[in-house]
């Protein structure tokens, strides 16, 4: 039985979906063993190719690969033990001649304070485990932290993947996990396809590609899938999708400069990663005339107009005309969604949340979705597993929020499926 954790990223509800249905596509068979806020730990019979799994996901900071077990008491002794044991030493070190390490510390469920264990006890651990890969004749280096976890950037800076280990101590509820680092999140490539590309357009909103991502894997995207943009934006949603290998994209946009955002940042994307053949459409067309195309759409991610970037400017009244519109567009978009999905379609989207001093204000259109044709689909752990999970933060409406507390407008993502 294999043992991997998790680290997920800053919004852990979306991170655990998105490697659930990440995972179960890839027909890897797992049982969650425990999960926070931070770590999601499984257990599986299967191995989980580090080169591959990782690339695919959003919200994953590092995958790790749980090697033992020790006692939370005397750590670095019972750690010296397991430097006895060369096949731990090998699959830490890959037969490295001469290693550089770093250590991080998670908790788990646990009572002990990783921060005052990193506090009192790195130091004397990391010299303790040079001393450990001396005895075996191996030449090492350590990188000294300065907090208890070390950022996927520092990871991959110094290499440690590459030309040694990160090793990760996860104090859970009665022992000690043991893991090695296996991959970190592509940071640099996410950095890239956000600010990298020509057209960027912060008036008509820009959702994150590491989010964009997150709501396409979470919804199921895979090579077959026949996907729809309607409001493609800038083409955050259709480059990653192209990224993950969807062969069947159509994107469309009622505003031309729109259009020509999406066209030049897609021929960038072309330019700067080897990408397969495919089929993609990106045309100027209003959401309500998508029924006039021959379409015949297995999945629809978007992010739709989510209001006037001057809505923290507005009286009471004002933004309840805006809300008042907007409500009107989604439901004609859900229309037009309608007549253009299979049967069992699915629909993920962000809505805009207004908050106002200390009231939060949301699109009041899900009981219309809902009636006029869709079910919707709850982002909670239940519903994609089975089960509850403690630490999700599911919004009473079944849907899950993305932003930061100083923001104006949130994003709520909510997922539909056309009955």
């Amino acid at each position: 039985m294999n043992q991997y954790a998790f680290v997920l990223g800053h919004y852990p509800e979306f991170s655990a979906l998105e490697i659930f249905v990440v995972l179960k596509n890839a027909k890897i068979k797992f049982n969650v063993v425990e999960c926070a806020r931070e770590i999601l730990l499984i257990t599986t019979d299967q191995v989980i190719d580090q080169d591959v799994l990782p690339s695919k996901l959003g919200g994953t900071i590092k995958l790790i690969q749980i090697l033992g077990v020790i006692s939370t008491d005397k750590v670095a002794e019972n750690l010296t033990e397991k430097f006895r044991d060369k096949n731990f030493v090998d699959k830490l070190t890959g037969n490295i001649e001469k290693v550089h390490f770093g250590i991080s510390f998670y908790q788990l469920n646990s009572t002990v304070n990783s921060y005052d264990y990193f506090n009192k006890n790195c130091l004397k651990l990391m010299k303790q485990i040079k001393l450990n890969l001396n005895s075996l004749n191996i030449k090492s280096g350590f990188l000294l932290p300065k907090e208890p976890v070390l950022s996927s950037v520092s990871v991959t800076k110094n290499k440690l993947i590459t030309k040694g280990f990160e090793l990760i101590i996860i104090f859970n509820k009665n022992n000690c996990l043991i893991g090695k680092t296996m991959a970190v999140q592509p940071f640099e490539d996410f950095s890239f396809r956000d600010f990298g590309r020509p057209e960027r357009d912060s008036l008509s909103g820009m959702i994150p590609p590491k989010l964009a991502r997150m709501m396409l894997n979470i919804a199921g995207l895979n090579d077959k899938t026949n996907y729809l943009d309607p409001f493609c934006g800038s083409g955050t949603f259709i480059q990653e999708a192209i990224l993950l290998d969807c062969q069947n994209i159509t994107a469309s946009d009622i505003s031309p400069k729109a259009v020509s955002d999406t066209k030049q940042n897609i021929q960038w994307l072309q330019e700067k990663y080897p990408l397969r053949d495919l089929n993609l459409e990106i045309s100027l067309r209003d959401v309500a005339e998508l029924h006039r195309q021959n379409l015949n759409i297995d999945l629809i991610a978007t992010e739709p107009y989510l209001g006037s970037p001057n809505s923290k400017l507005f009286t009471n009244n004002q933004l309840q005309k805006e809300i008042n519109m907007l409500q009107e567009l989604y439901l004609n978009a859900f229309k037009s969604f309608a007549k253009i999905l299979k049967p069992k379609g699915k629909v993920i989207i962000v809505l805009p949340v207004f908050k106002q001093k200390n009231n939060y204000l949301s699109l009041n259109v899900l009981k219309q979705i809902t009636n006029s044709g869709f079910r919707q689909i709850y982002l909670t752990s239940q519903e994609f597993i089975g089960r509850k999970l403690d630490f999700f933060n599911t919004s009473p409406r079944g849907t899950l929020l993305y932003g930061r507390d100083n923001q104006t407008v949130l994003r709520e993502i909510a997922f539909f499926e056309k009955i």
